[in-house]
């Protein structure tokens, strides 16, 4: 009876030895992968750290783009040696025209376990590229024309109602001249017509290109042809377009009345409501027009109702040789009424809309890129 009895005190001491073996083996699992935890971590936060400062070094540099890009350089290398202890390598390039920087920034890693398992010494690295960009309006459906202040002022001052745009080639800074071609879409004045017809493909920029030259035949040509496709399209007479002086929505050319809203016309904003800017004023030739607002200021644009039965005699018909009334050949004037004002936001470099940025911005918006 006693064998039975030391056989199961045996058996007790094995199994604990067993357990404490087990115990032991667990513990070196655990152990590591607490440790693998930790340095991942520890090099997941120093990798976002290294990140930021590359991404604030790519935007420093971007300040001094694109008219100082020995500067920008200068600045992005310094603005990281600032900011990452212990950098090893610095490398920054300028593309795009000198209009954005990119950066890349390393340094060894810190570990804590890493001797111990045979991967320490290893360096982690971050790039970034910013651009300076300028932001855009919608744009998008607006006509290849500009209206001066002044002319819209008295419409929005309630002083006048029925309004003559006139443009006069030769002196576009003729005090009679309240309206001046303007390149939106990057056509110049061989986009004259389609932008009169369908408005705008792309957001504009402010300024906003001022175009010259003999445009009569193109201008008359696209608002005749607009014309048509407001007629089919019940658009066309102040009755059908502003009942009681409001903008039936119908014949909106921003919404409803878009390009394509009809099969038969699939190129044209088919209403004789046209969205233009309104600017400060005019120059001389070829230049930049400033569109009224300022800074991050909302810009002004106008819904205007083009009377054709007065526009169309005093346009220069298709293949017709001059403007008659008095008008120089190739002359267009534009007889309507200004219907509303149209406030439109400038994009944010939180905001889709940022273009590419060229010397005549009035603002200038850092963003980074990569």
């Amino acid at each position: 009876m006693a064998h039975p009895a030391g056989q199961r005190k045996g058996r007790g001491a094995g199994e604990s030895g067993q357990m404490l073996v087990t115990v032991a083996l667990l513990s070196v699992v655990v152990f590591m992968l607490a440790a693998i935890a930790t340095e991942t971590s520890l090099i997941w936060i120093q990798r976002r750290n290294l990140q930021n400062a590359a991404d604030a070094a790519a935007l420093a540099g971007a300040q001094q783009l694109p008219e100082n890009p020995a500067a920008a350089l200068t600045d992005a290398q310094a603005w990281a040696a600032k900011n990452v202890p212990g950098l090893a390598s610095f490398q920054a390039q300028l593309f795009d025209g000198n209009r954005a920087i990119r950066v890349t920034v390393g340094k060894p890693a810190a570990t804590v376990f890493g001797s111990w398992f045979g991967y320490g010494g290893f360096a982690i690295s971050a790039r970034a590229a910013a651009r300076v960009a300028q932001p855009l309006l919608p744009g998008t459906g607006v006509v290849p024309l500009a209206v001066a202040d002044t002319a819209f002022s008295c419409a929005s001052a309630g002083t006048c109602t029925t309004v003559t745009l006139k443009q006069w080639s030769g002196n576009n800074d003729d005090p009679r001249s309240s309206y001046q071609l303007i390149d939106i879409d990057g056509r110049g004045i061989a986009g004259l017509g389609a932008g009169l017809v369908g408005g705008s493909r792309n957001p504009i920029t402010d300024p906003v290109d001022q175009q010259t030259g003999n445009t009569g035949r193109s201008l008359a040509d696209g608002l005749a042809y607009r014309m048509q496709a407001a007629g089919a399209n019940q658009c066309l007479t102040w009755e059908h377009v502003a009942p009681g002086g409001v903008l039936n929505e119908r014949c909106n050319p921003l919404t409803q009345a878009a390009r394509g809203t009809r099969a038969d016309y699939p190129e044209a904003q088919p209403t004789a409501v046209i969205v233009i800017p309104v600017v400060a004023a005019f120059c001389q030739g070829g230049c930049d027009l400033d569109i009224v607002g300022a800074g991050f200021e909302p810009r002004l644009f106008a819904f205007f109702w083009i009377d054709w039965s007065q526009t169309q005699p005093r346009c220069r018909a298709p293949g017709s040789g001059g403007g008659g009334g008095g008008r120089p050949p190739g002359q267009c004037e534009i007889v309507g009424r200004f219907i509303l004002e149209h406030r439109a936001p400038i994009s944010t470099y939180v905001q889709d809309g940022l273009g590419d940025f060229d010397d005549d911005a009035l603002l200038k918006v850092i963003q980074l890129i990569e």
